[in-house]
């Protein structure tokens, strides 16, 4: 009792539900009313919590429940007196399984309930058709012989030779609305050519469109010739009027109303069993709706409360206001919950320590709960503040009584208060409608209640822009009502305070300054006192110009002309626009036929030439060997090769000074790494940021090889199917050159380490070194040969081998150089002895890509067997293999520059980070297969090119 002066203590208490019984806690805990949940999950959207799905199920069946509503104020006979009633006793929460029933049921009700409303529909259409033909019929069985075309007495012998006039009829019924305009545009519009009468039909038929009972008006137009048969029927298409078929002879239409009327018949006895149907699926819908719509409106509430919770592994954890005085039965309803779901471990509550102000409870009971509403009206109390509801009810029937002190008022209010303290109880008195009809036993107010949720806001929100809509539409009102003097529409409107009458500023102040009153009630005024309106000013009709029936024929007259000047006019524009389209579209086609005979040929060209360039450089073929290119000298003549040349002592020494340069930086390097290294956190956080698929031709697609330029990462060079090779600038996004010459689909492209020069080799049999600058293939090879003159050094021929090489890569000091072959076999070739020194057997299909790390004791392999493996050059044996999922396909591998990551490239990207071999990243944004990965300088950036001809870049 003392909790009813001053708010009752309330504290935050954690719950921990167990996820198979966390429904059933929820709903007793709901019907107790007993706490009032806070939402977890702030930061996440209402769309994407877990369980969503059920609150659109429960939304879904909601709109079913309108539907049948609708139907059953519609066509339910007798109608409800009122909203349908309340179920009694309030059924519970459905659980899961039962909520399947209602769905299947009402959605079986829906669909029974929607054929036959649309076969009712139908058959009372169809019904008032043939009713409206027969009353046609009827109406105008004694008129058809009668009319006949008048003909004018002078011209009565030049008729009596005319054989061939025949009279014809349109009959039907028009809205009897519509009659008198129907007749005069009719009789304007054939200039007295028609006959036509107009007759009421006995009985009263339901409208199709807004289903009132209409006295439908008959009329029979009797015409001769075609053209004003035309305008006839136009005339009653524009009115919509419903015309029937209207025989000529007598015999017909006597067959046809007999026809009509068993018809009539059949149609209502089917219509009499089909509305009893329907008036049985209404009444088992009268009888279980209200039921449904608690139960599924208690299933949603306690969905939308398991959306507020935090969900864990096996539980989910919600916080909650409660009264301390109720913890036990808090935790009753936990239990209770948790033996009707079955659940073998029992949910929990644990109260936390609370750092905000909690919310005010004040019980409330049916008598206290209006003026405990009428306070927090005003203001809501603060936590464990005095409660002033308690006082007002003493003070406000005294406040009440003082107003209304006399025995007349006091008795009618005592007998008001007492029908409704009998009638409390009654469902007719209680409206679902009426936002205050619920009241509950325990009732949560809050000043700042940012943290609780708030099940009435949709209905503020709706109410607030209801109110709005109000207020739109009373100004819209406002702006055509009349003024008290002049009782037009005005353009300056103002208010006068003395009267709260509208007038016309420009009336109101003439009349002011003659009388200084106010012209309604003649009080004192001044046009200070006028208060101005801002309103839309409307549109002023046009003064009318024919209000006599000669001006009236004139104005239709010079309507006419000018909607036949016009059409004359279109039709002119209609014939000059298609000559002119025709003779566009034969322009156009002769200009792509043009073009593309052009383009062919443009294209023709240009492979010839790029076809015979690399061939300028060759001399007589009795000089040089079929299998030997030709070099380029300083003056550009072309300079005979010989055979091989061989591994001399020049060409040794070359390669030994250059080994133990690169050698030497390789080591330097390796001592540190670089300081502008990317970081692993930071790699892993890399997406796609440029993504470029126009590079290759999309008639053959896909790009098979990839490489950056080593002094220039921004220059990327590819290798397509579409046997090009083409070099891309990453900053500028353009292509730089476009290399063609291939007569197959390249397979491996090499950007050379400091020259504009790059590298591409072919299954056609050949290597190509192209000039980038110049666009041109420098010369055509298949050996080991000297770039700068194009001799061939030494070719290495492999008797062991009996199957091709599938891939190959040189070491970063230069001297030995790794090569793959289709019989899984990993070859290590010293260049200088042109000996195979080491061999690397393991995997178990062809060996697809290889690539040396930079600290030059690491080689990276991937096989089709969906595997990598690494290896150490100075122990000769396999230390790592990482295996990827089944059926992964190895295309590419690559180290960057520090020889801290590897990427591998295939069904799709991963970087992993050496010496741990973990993955850091992942990319699936190719949709074909992946072909070439490449790293930017300090691994700033990724790039990869596949299948899919896109060539695409990652980084932050």
């Amino acid at each position: 009792m003392g909790s009813m002066f001053r708010s009752e203590e309330v504290c935050l208490v954690q719950l921990f539900l167990q996820s198979g019984s966390a429904y059933s806690c929820v709903s007793e805990l709901g019907e107790l009313g007993l706490v009032e949940f806070r939402d977890l999950n702030p930061n996440i959207n209402s769309f994407q919590r877990r369980f969503v799905g059920e609150v659109r199920r429960c939304e879904e069946l909601e709109k079913t429940f309108n539907y049948l509503e609708q139907q059953i104020n519609r066509s339910l006979s007798p109608p409800l007196r009122g909203p349908l009633p309340p179920p009694c006793p309030m059924p519970s929460a459905p659980q899961p399984r039962e909520l399947i029933t209602i769905e299947e049921e009402s959605e079986r009700l829906a669909t029974e309930l929607k054929e036959v409303s649309s076969n009712r529909d139908r058959m009372r259409a169809q019904l008032t058709q043939l009713c409206q033909y027969q009353g046609v019929l009827t109406q105008t069985h004694s008129l058809a012989a009668s009319q006949g075309p008048i003909l004018p007495q002078e011209n009565q012998g030049l008729f009596d030779r005319r054989h061939d006039v025949h009279l014809s009829f349109v009959a039907g019924v028009v809205h009897p609305w519509k009659a008198p305009s129907f007749e005069r545009l009719l009789w304007r519009a054939c200039r007295g050519y028609i006959i036509v009468d107009f007759r009421e039909m006995e009985g009263r038929l339901e409208h199709p469109d807004t289903g009132e009972m209409v006295q439908w008006t008959v009329f029979l137009i009797s015409y001769w010739g075609d053209q004003i048969g035309q305008k006839v029927k136009k005339i009653c298409d524009c009115f919509r009027t419903q015309t029937f078929a209207y025989p000529e002879s007598t015999s017909e239409r006597e067959d046809i109303l007999r026809g009509l009327h068993g018809r009539i018949e059949d149609i209502k006895t089917v219509l009499s069993q089909t509305e009893a149907f329907l008036q049985q699926l209404l009444v088992r819908a009268v009888a279980v709706l209200p039921q449904w719509r608690v139960r599924v409106q208690k299933c949603k509430a306690v969905e939308m409360v398991l959306n507020l919770c935090s969900p864990s592994d096996k539980c989910l954890i919600a916080e909650a206001w409660c009264p301390v005085a109720k913890l036990p039965e808090l935790q009753s309803a936990l239990r209770e919950g948790g033996r009707k779901s079955g659940s073998g471990v029992d949910s929990f509550h644990n109260r936390l320590p609370c750092s905000i102000e909690p919310p005010t409870l004040f019980p409330i009971n049916s008598f206290t709960a209006g003026f405990q509403n009428i306070v927090e009206a005003y203001g809501v109390a603060s936590y464990r503040e005095v409660n002033p509801a308690l006082y007002t009810i003493i003070t406000f029937p005294f406040l009440f009584a003082v107003m209304f002190g006399d025995m007349g008022h006091g008795l009618l209010m005592a007998l008001m208060a007492l029908y409704l303290v009998l009638e409390e109880k009654n469902p007719k008195m209680k409206n679902s409608s009426n936002e205050d009809s619920f009241v509950k036993e325990h009732s949560f107010s809050m000043p700042a209640a940012s943290d609780c949720l708030h099940t009435s806001e949709d209905c503020v929100q709706f109410r607030i822009k209801k109110d709005k809509d109000r207020r739109s539409k009373a100004k819209t009102d406002f702006c055509t009502l009349p003024l008290e003097i002049s009782n037009e529409v005005p353009e300056h409107p103002c208010v006068s305070p003395v009267s709260s009458q509208v007038f016309e500023r420009r009336l109101i102040e003439k009349y002011i300054a003659e009388n200084g009153t106010d012209p309604m009630n003649g009080q004192p005024l001044s046009e200070e006192q006028l208060v101005d309106i801002k309103v839309s000013h409307p549109i002023r009709p046009k003064a009318p110009s024919a209000t006599s029936i000669p001006a009236i024929l004139k104005s239709l007259q010079d309507e006419w002309d000018a909607v036949m000047l016009h059409s004359f006019t279109l039709r002119q524009q209609l014939q000059t626009t298609r000559q002119e389209l025709s003779h566009a579209l034969y322009q156009h086609d002769a200009a792509c036929r043009v073009i593309a005979r052009l383009t062919k040929e443009v294209t023709a060209a240009r492979e010839a030439l790029a076809t015979l360039k690399p061939q300028a450089g060759l001399v007589a073929p009795q000089a040089v060997p079929a299998s030997q290119p030709a070099a380029v000298g300083a003056g550009g003549e072309p300079m005979e090769i010989s055979e091989q040349v061989g591994m001399t002592p020049e060409v040794i020494q070359k390669l030994q000074d250059k080994a133990t340069v690169l050698t030497t930086e390789r080591k330097k390097r390796g001592k540190t790494v670089p300081e502008e290294l990317v970081r692993a956190e930071d790699l892993s956080k890399y997406r796609q940021v440029a993504s470029h698929a126009g590079l290759h031709s999309a008639s053959v697609p896909g790009i098979l090889a990839l490489d950056l330029c080593p002094s220039d990462t921004n220059k990327v060079l590819t290798g397509g199917a579409d046997k090009n090779v083409v070099v891309f600038d990453k900053n500028e996004e353009q292509i730089v050159a476009t290399l063609k010459g291939h007569t197959k689909k390249v397979t491996s492209v090499i950007y050379h380490p400091s020259q504009s020069v790059v590298f591409s080799a072919s299954p056609d049999s050949t290597i190509r070194v192209w000039s980038v600058t110049g666009g041109n293939c420098v010369q055509v090879y298949w050996a080991f040969s000297d770039v700068q003159t194009g001799r061939v050094l030494t070719k290495v021929t492999d008797e062991s081998a009996g199957c091709a090489l599938t891939c190959a890569q040189f070491h970063p000091d230069g001297l030995i150089f790794g090569t793959g072959t289709a019989d899984s076999q990993i070859k290590i070739w010293d260049l200088k002895e042109r000996t195979n020194v080491a061999n690397f057997p393991g995997h178990s299909g062809p060996v697809t890509s290889i690539a040396f790390s930079e600290n030059g004791y690491y080689l990276a392999t991937g096989a089709q067997d969906s595997s990598v493996k690494l290896w150490d050059l100075r122990k000769l044996k396999n230390f790592k293999t990482i295996a990827l999922d089944n059926n992964y396909e190895v295309k590419s591998l690559v180290f960057d520059q520090s020889g801290t990551y590897l990427a591998v490239g295939g069904t799709d990207i991963r970087v992993y980070i050496c010496k741990q071999w973990s993955e850091v990243l992942n990319f699936s944004d190719h949709t074909g297969l992946v072909t070439g990965v490449a790293f930017g300088e300090n691994a700033r950036f990724l790039t990869s090119a596949g299948m899919d001809r896109s060539l695409k870049f990652y980084s932050l």
